[in-house]
């Protein structure tokens, strides 16, 4: 019979193990609410865009909490305005905080913004928004599936816990 130290520490093991899980899934599904909603805000300010894709940036991210899409396109933005010439691209990498493929459904953003008329960029945003909200669907069905493994197993372990000590 395994001792109670033991099967205190597989039992939290197990319910930290599911707790983190369902953690990493809802931050892949804010992140994702959070860049759509800076797409929306984007597209919305389009008719009255200032000349400068930075200040276009800063407009985007106004009112936004989360830290990582506000530091990207803070950071973009910053460096856009010391350099003129820079394109998203180059003033600031994509969020590592996301899957490959979020980042890829974010990719013509980082390659096309900035360039071409208001139709055009419509148009871009239009593209990515859709691309992006099927990651989130994608993201939504996951956590609910997932969710319900990660607190099956975090009651599995504090079961273990409670069978062990008895």
């Amino acid at each position: 019979m395994p001792s109670w130290p033991f099967a205190l520490l597989a039992g939290a093991g197990c319910a930290l193990l599911g707790l983190a899980w369902a953690g990493a899934l809802s931050r892949r599904r804010a992140a994702l609410d959070a860049w759509a909603r800076t797409l929306m805000r984007l597209e919305a300010s389009l008719a009255y865009r200032p000349p400068a894709l930075a200040d276009w940036l800063l407009l985007g991210v106004r009112g936004e909490t989360d830290a990582s899409v506000c530091g990207v396109l803070e950071t973009a933005a910053q460096r856009m305005r010391q350099d003129a010439l820079l394109t998203l691209s180059r003033a600031a990498p994509q969020p590592r905080d996301l899957t490959a493929t979020d980042r890829a459904a974010l990719s013509p953003l980082w390659t096309g913004l900035g360039a071409g008329d208001e139709a055009a960029q419509r148009a871009l945003l239009e593209a990515v928004r859709a691309s992006l909200d099927a990651q989130r669907t994608q993201a939504r069905q996951a956590e609910a599936r997932d969710h319900r493994l990660a607190v099956s197993l975090g009651v599995l372990g504090a079961l273990a816990v409670f069978l062990f000590l008895l």
